[in-house]
């Protein structure tokens, strides 16, 4: 099926394509921004336990950023309780809470 990666991304990591597929006014944590697609993935890693875990690559100021993302929650609050529980090496990046239509809208795909 065209939605096999949603299932089972590779590497346990999904891509704009579950990002897209999310409820719009659901929220995720951005715990990362970077230049590099290859050190997002391996932020990402680091989250091995967590929810759902995806990256998507945005278009900024003519540069090409990439996302952390975490979980897809149906609260704000439902969020940040869960942004409370992350092991405190994972808050380095000062994850924040974003609703899922302020990243949807910026996608390159």
């Amino acid at each position: 099926s065209p939605w096999a990666d949603l299932i089972s991304p590779a590497n346990g990591i999904y891509t704009s394509q579950w990002v897209l597929r999310q409820q719009a006014d659901h929220f995720t944590l951005q715990v990362a921004t970077g230049g590099s697609a290859s050190a997002i993935v391996k932020i990402l890693h680091r989250y091995g336990d967590a929810r759902d875990r995806a990256y998507v690559a945005l278009n900024q100021d003519d540069e090409v950023r990439y996302l952390a993302l975490v979980g897809s929650f149906s609260t704000r609050l439902e969020a940040k309780q869960y942004l409370n529980t992350l092991d405190p090496g994972l808050k380095v990046n000062k994850p924040w809470v974003r609703r899922f239509e302020s990243i949807q809208g910026l996608t390159n795909d």
